[in-house]
C-alpha cells in the first residue's frame, strides 16, 4: 500500500511542483512506494483526511493536525537536502510498519 504525501506551496503550482518531482526521484532511488498530490497551503486543509504524510514549501501551523509534516524547502535551497531526505524516507519507512 502506498504512503499518501500531499506537497503544499503558497500557491500549489510553482515550488510544490519543483518539490513533488524532487520526491519523486528520492522515492525511486529509495525503492519507496508513494502516492503524491499538490495543493497550496489554503487548500491543505481539505486535503489532510487522506494525507498519511506533508511537506510544505512555506509556513504552516495547525496544532491539531494528526500526520507529520516535513518542511520540503532544502529541496528548493539545496541547503540541509540530505538531512530532509533522511527525514523524508525514515517517516515513509514509519508509516509503512
Amino acid at each position: 500500500m502506498a504512503v499518501n504525501v500531499v506537497v503544499a506551496c503558497g500557491s500549489g503550482i510553482a515550488t510544490s511542483t519543483v518539490v513533488e518531482q524532487r520526491l519523486k526521484d528520492i522515492a525511486e532511488d529509495n525503492n519507496l512506494d508513494i502516492n503524491l498530490k499538490k495543493t497550496s497551503i489554503s487548500g491543505l486543509e481539505g486535503m489532510l483526511a487522506d494525507a498519511d504524510l506533508v511537506v510544505v514549501t512555506s509556513r504552516y501551523s495547525n496544532d491539531d493536525v494528526k500526520v507529520k509534516i516535513l518542511s520540503g524547502t532544502s529541496l528548493l535551497t539545496g541547503i540541509g537536502e540530505d538531512i530532509f531526505i533522511d527525514k523524508f524516507v525514515e517517516a515513509v519507512k514509519e508509516i509503512k510498519k
